[in-house]
C-alpha cells in the first residue's frame, strides 16, 4: 500500500460487499501525527471519515483504510508511561491474566503492539519470559533498551512462524487496542493461531460499539480505528478461524471497552456464559439498526454549531483560546467540532509531545506551565474523560482568572 489511504469496499470480518453508510464525519488528517514544525507538511492531507455497517455479519468499520506505515512506524502514544491511571489499570489487568489463565513459569507471554514495554514489564518482574512486537521503531528500540525484547515489525502469519521457531509457542498472547487498527485481520489471526500453544489464550481489549455510542465517545471515532467491535460479529469471526471466544468482560478503559479471551478450539478451557449474554444484549438493544447511531449524529451536529458560535464570539471579544491535551481524540474533536482556527496552541503533560505541531492545523504544542505565563482566557479540554484531573492539577491557572471549557458531549465553562 503506497498511497496514504484507500477505500474499504468489503467487510473486514466476512468479506461481504453489503456495506451501508450509517455515519458521516468530517475528514481528518492522521490523528496522532504530531511532528516537528519543519515536517508539518507531512500531516496536512485530510482523509475521509465515516462508518459502514455490514449487512451480513453486522460488523462496523470505517469507510477508508489508512496506510499503517504512515500511522505507526513513528508513534507518540505512550499512555501507561505518562498516565498513572493507565499504569494502575495495566497492573490490575496483568494480575487478572496470571490468576485466570495461570500460565506456567516458563511459558512465553507475547504482546502484539507492545509499545514501550510497560505492560510486559509486569510479567517480566514476575519471572515470565516475555517478548513484544511493535511497528513503531522508536518505541520498540526504547523497550528493548529497557530490557523488554521487542521486534520492530508488524505482526502477521509469517512473522508468527518465525517467532514460534525461535522462541516456542506462547501460552498467552496479549494485544490491547490494536486489533481495531488492523486491516488484514485474517493474516494476523492466522498468526495468533499459529503462535498459541494448544491450551493457550489470546486476551485483548478493544473499544466497544455499545459503550462508544451510548456514552457518545466521539474522540474514539477516528481513522486509526478501522473497526468498532461488538461481540456478535467477533464470535462468528473467531469460530471461522478455528478459535473460540470464551469470555467477554466490559471494562472502563478508554471510556468503555470489552476485554475478550479467545482459546484454541481444541483447548480444554470452559466457555463462559458471558459471551452469549453479550450477544443477547446486543440483539435486544438493536445496535445494528440505523436508529442506534442517530443520537450520536444529532449530538455532533448540535455541539459543532454551538462551539463554532461560541468560539467566534470569544474571538470577536479579543479573548485567547488554548487546548489541553493532544492525541488522536484531540485531533478528531478539533475537526468534528470546527475548532481548528480558534485554538492558538495546545498544552500537554507529556514532554514527548511538547514542541511539536498538531496534524492538519499545525497548532504548536507547549508545556502546561505556559498557562501561567501566557494566561489564555479559555482552555478547551481536549480529553473529555480526564476533565476533572486536568482541572484539579491546574488550579493555579484558575486562581489567576483562567477558565476551562468542557466541549464534549456537552459544553460548559468551569
Amino acid at each position: 500500500m503506497n498511497e496514504l489511504f484507500k477505500e474499504k469496499t468489503t467487510c473486514r470480518l466476512c468479506n461481504s460487499a453489503d456495506l451501508k453508510l450509517v455515519m458521516h464525519l468530517e475528514p481528518t488528517p492522521i490523528g496522532d501525527k504530531y511532528l516537528p514544525v519543519e515536517q508539518q507538511e507531512q500531516s496536512r492531507e485530510l482523509i475521509p471519515l465515516g462508518l459502514n455497517l455490514c449487512g451480513n455479519c453486522e460488523h462496523l468499520q470505517t469507510i477508508t483504510v489508512v496506510n499503517p506505515s504512515a500511522v505507526f512506524e513513528h508513534y507518540l502514544s505512550r499512555p501507561a508511561a505518562v498516565n498513572q491511571v493507565f499504569s494502575d489499570a495495566f497492573r490490575e489487568y496483568a494480575e487478572t491474566i496470571l490468576s485466570d489463565i495461570n500460565p506456567g513459569s516458563n511459558d512465553l507471554i507475547f504482546e502484539i503492539g507492545s509499545g514501550d514495554g510497560t505492560f510486559l514489564d509486569f510479567f517480566k518482574q514476575r519471572g515470565f519470559p516475555v517478548l513484544g512486537i511493535d511497528p513503531a521503531v522508536n518505541l520498540a528500540e526504547s523497550a528493548t533498551k529497557n530490557g523488554i525484547q521487542t521486534i520492530p515489525n508488524f505482526f502477521n502469519h509469517e512473522v508468527a512462524k518465525d517467532i514460534r521457531s525461535e522462541h516456542g509457542p506462547a501460552s498467552v498472547i496479549i494485544t490491547n487496542f490494536t486489533l481495531a487498527s488492523i486491516d488484514d485481520l485474517d493474516d494476523v489471526v492466522k498468526g495468533i493461531k499459529e503462535l498459541l500453544s494448544p491450551n493457550g489464550v489470546l486476551m485483548f481489549e478493544t473499544q466497544y460499539r455499545l459503550d462508544g455510542f451510548q456514552k457518545l465517545l466521539l474522540e474514539t471515532l477516528n481513522n486509526e480505528q478501522n473497526s468498532i467491535f461488538s461481540v456478535k460479529p467477533l464470535n462468528t469471526y473467531f469460530s471461522r478461524h478455528g478459535l473460540e471466544l470464551m469470555n467477554v468482560q466490559r471494562v472502563p478503559s478508554k471510556g468503555g471497552s470489552i476485554r475478550c479471551t479467545v482459546k484454541q478450539r481444541e483447548g480444554n478451557r470452559t466457555i463462559s456464559s458471558a459471551v452469549q449474554e453479550h450477544i443477547d444484549m446486543e440483539n435486544r438493544l438493536d445496535i445494528s439498526h440505523v436508529d442506534f447511531f442517530k443520537p450520536c449524529i444529532s449530538r455532533i451536529h448540535d455541539v459543532r454549531e454551538k462551539m463554532i458560535n461560541i468560539l467566534e464570539d470569544i474571538k470577536l471579544k479579543g479573548k485567547s483560546v488554548a487546548g489541553y491535551g493532544t492525541s488522536i481524540g484531540a485531533t478528531n474533536l478539533t475537526y468534528q467540532l470546527g475548532m481548528g482556527e480558534a485554538i492558538e496552541y495546545f498544552v500537554d503533560d507529556d514532554p514527548y509531545r511538547q514542541n511539536l505541531v498538531s496534524p492538519g492545523y499545525n497548532i504548536p504544542v507547549l508545556d502546561p506551565k505556559v498557562l501561567l505565563e501566557k494566561k489564555p482566557d479559555y482552555v478547551l479540554i481536549m480529553a473529555p474523560l480526564y476533565a476533572d484531573q486536568i482541572i484539579n492539577k491546574n488550579q493555579a491557572y484558575i486562581d489567576q482568572g483562567g477558565r476551562f471549557m468542557e466541549i464534549w458531549p456537552t459544553i460548559r465553562t468551569r
